[in-house]
């Protein structure tokens, strides 16, 4: 039974890694979180809802947005914030009008705190696929305070790492590091220094997981992406290092990773047990594995009828090993798991009276599912 599972789960899973490796081919962005984990999916929920208002009432909003700016004494409400920021298009018109009642509410408010607009500007942005207007206004210290919530930084990161702007990642990290950051935050980075794959990036990597480590302890995903960074720089001891922080050794990727940086080692006896306790508890492992076993066994010239050949090949016979890679395994989009929220009213009701106000909820405690 448990067979057949296995190889009808095969092809679903080829079918669906497909489909999302055609998505990126054609938008040329990759994203390490999902939607729903930024809230982008909500956001876009929002922008949907206000289309049925249609564009003549969008541009007569713009309007009258633009007389009230032009008035020093006049004020941006948060109603018209939070409608601009939903609607607001990708061209320089409405970025420099978006801007423009940024700075106004922030100038008002500066001393106010009771609603966190931070996050949803970095939503905007990231739906407008605007990397450097998101970088240049959480850069700019006037603003300070309008982006220091934790989910700000994340999603600013993600929006980053999208477009490969790597340095740019370590650079807005390296401004947070006085300031708490959430593991969404250090996932993205950890990534960076995985996909630049330099001494250098190791090295930053592995000061900040040393920072870390004084607070608490990174989530799962993180430690295996900085145990393939290491494997990658040729420094299996340092991966079995950062292993060893991990509460459990039965995730495929951290058992993978595991058995990858002994073969590296060259300790095939501790390997040999691991692949035992492979098939006695049904386990599995990634493709790489098949790949660093091999060049163990060429390099120590092991023969093929050591029990360790033998029991790798029982492995392959059995389908315990997958044809997905580490790299493929930790590039994909990391989901996580939220409390059910209340269902809400319609925020944009025409009746501003009966408007809910209240903070940005991005920051509800979440548990990754990984």
């Amino acid at each position: 039974m448990s067979e057949t599972i296995r190889c009808l789960r095969r092809p679903l899973l080829r079918l669906i890694t497909s489909s999302i490796d055609r998505q990126y081919q054609f938008t040329g962005r990759r994203p390490l979180y999902t939607e729903s984990t930024l809230d982008l999916d909500e956001y876009k929920n929002v922008r949907r809802n206000l289309q049925t208002l249609g564009k003549e009432q969008s541009d007569v909003f713009r309007e009258a947005v633009m007389i009230t700016l032009k008035n020093e004494t006049n004020l941006v409400t948060i109603v018209d914030l939070r409608k601009m920021l939903h609607i607001v298009e990708k061209n320089e018109e409405d970025l420099r009008l978006l801007k423009a009642m940024v700075e106004r509410y922030h100038q008002q408010n500066n001393d106010n705190d009771s609603y966190t607009f931070g996050p949803i500007i970095m939503r905007a942005l990231h739906y407008l696929n605007e990397p450097h207007v998101a970088l240049e206004a959480i850069k700019d210290p006037k603003f300070h305070s309008l982006y220091n919530q934790p989910t700000t930084s994340a999603i600013l990161l993600d929006l980053l790492y999208e477009h490969g702007m790597f340095k740019e990642i370590r650079d807005v990290y390296d401004s947070l590091r006085e300031r708490p950051v959430s593991k969404l935050v250090i996932s993205v980075v950890a990534m960076a220094c995985y996909k630049e794959n330099s001494p250098a990036s190791l090295q930053y990597a592995l000061q900040m997981w040393k920072e870390l480590c004084h607070q608490s302890t990174p989530m799962r995903r993180t430690i295996v992406t900085l145990t393939a960074l290491a494997l990658n720089q040729n420094k299996p001891g340092i991966a079995l290092e950062l292993l060893a922080y991990c509460h459990k050794f039965d995730s495929i990727s951290v058992r993978s990773a595991k058995v990858m940086a002994l073969c590296d080692l060259n300790e095939m006896d501790k390997a040999l047990v691991d692949f035992k306790q492979a098939l006695k508890h049904n386990s599995h492992y990634l493709a790489d594995v098949a790949i660093k076993f091999t060049a163990a066994v060429k390099r120590l010239d092991i023969a093929p009828d050591e029990e360790i050949r033998e029991v790798f090949d029982v492995l392959k016979i059995q389908r315990f090993i997958y044809a997905q890679t580490l790299d493929a395994y930790i590039s994909n989009p990391i989901d996580v798991w939220k409390k059910q929220k209340p269902p809400q009213k319609n925020t944009y009701q025409l009746d501003r009276r009966k408007l809910p106000l209240g903070r940005d909820t991005s920051t509800t405690r979440v548990q990754l599912i990984i």
